[in-house]
């Protein structure tokens, strides 16, 4: 009897969770189809940046066509990328004890002279530990937060055109 309430209430533990739109971190929510095989390409001023790619990539992720520029009905313009750190508390030799990080970029999607979304801003911030005795682990500890972040800004973007092309 045991054996099955405790099968129940497993069973209702799981059919409540996914009803509320839990998932496990890391895995993304599924984007709506309004992205599906659109013709999109991203203009941004830095060609060669982290963001720029982690935008392409969460945008393949969600089937649209990256296309040229001359080929695109969609165009998303990506500017720089803004990063900012900031100490939220100090130890007792005045050091930062606790650092908040906070990505930004600002977009526009156009189709030909129609503006669909103008300079929107998206930001990220994350708040990390810091150990002045580890200089070398904090920089490698900084770095993948600021990959982290760069891939949840640019699934962020994405959504944002996604609901923006559905409405």
């Amino acid at each position: 009897m045991k054996l099955v309430a405790r099968c129940f209430y497993l069973c209702s533990l799981l059919i409540s969770l996914t009803g509320c739109g839990f998932q496990l971190r890391g895995e993304s929510a599924t984007v709506g189809q309004s992205l599906n095989q659109a013709a999109i390409t991203v203009v941004s001023a830095e060609t060669q940046s982290e963001i720029l790619r982690a935008v392409n990539r969460a945008l393949t992720a969600a089937n649209a066509q990256l296309v040229s520029r001359d080929e695109a009905v969609w165009v998303l313009h990506l500017d720089r990328e803004a990063f900012q750190q900031r100490n939220l508390s100090l130890t007792a030799q005045a050091r930062a004890a606790e650092i908040e990080l906070t990505l930004s970029v600002r977009f526009s999607l156009s189709r030909g002279q129609d503006v669909l979304i103008e300079n929107r801003t998206v930001n990220i911030s994350r708040q990390m530990l810091n150990d002045p005795g580890n200089v070398v682990g904090k920089y490698e500890e900084l770095q993948l937060l600021k990959s982290e972040m760069r891939r949840d800004l640019a699934e962020r973007v994405v959504r944002q055109i996604d609901h923006s092309l559905q409405s």
